[in-house]
């Protein structure tokens, strides 16, 4: 159980940290709740590949990990810059945004990188906990379609 929590722990960090990073490079600055969000939707990409990714392609496990994303960001949103004014982010100046919290152009980033949790996920659970995960596969695995179609 500790070994699972210590890994959990290290994901979340990692996922944090990365995030936060990418924000500081992007827009220059970047709150400490970013590092909570960061973590914390880095956990659930990790999760969704590690629940479907062997029956699911890529392209789907990429979609989904953007509604989640986006419904995580919505969430904090709505708590931080709604309810306790922090305004920490604002996409009222984007089209197609809910309330200046989520909008279409950053889900489009999220499916991006929920790709890229997913693919780090797998490299540094191979290289520091010795996990196997099937190899990837865009539209999800050949036999399985074909066993349902």
């Amino acid at each position: 159980m500790m070994k699972k929590t210590a890994q959990y722990l290290f994901l979340f960090a990692l996922g944090g940290a990365a995030y936060y990073t990418l924000e500081l490079i992007f827009r220059g600055f970047s709150h400490p709740t970013m590092f909570l969000l960061g973590g914390l939707c880095f956990l659930i990409c990790c999760g969704i590949h590690a629940l479907i990714g062997e029956n699911t392609g890529l392209a789907a496990q990429m979609l989904l990990c953007a509604i989640a994303i986006t419904t995580m960001e919505l969430l904090f949103g709505y708590i931080l810059n709604l309810k306790l004014g922090m305004n920490i982010w604002s996409y009222v100046d984007y089209r197609l945004n809910f309330k200046g919290q989520i909008c279409l152009r950053f889900s489009m980033i999220w499916y991006l990188l929920g790709g890229a949790a997913i693919v780090v996920n797998d490299w540094v659970c191979r290289r520091l906990y010795g996990r196997k995960y099937p190899p990837y596969s865009i539209m999800g695995n050949r036999e399985q379609r074909v066993k349902n179609g």
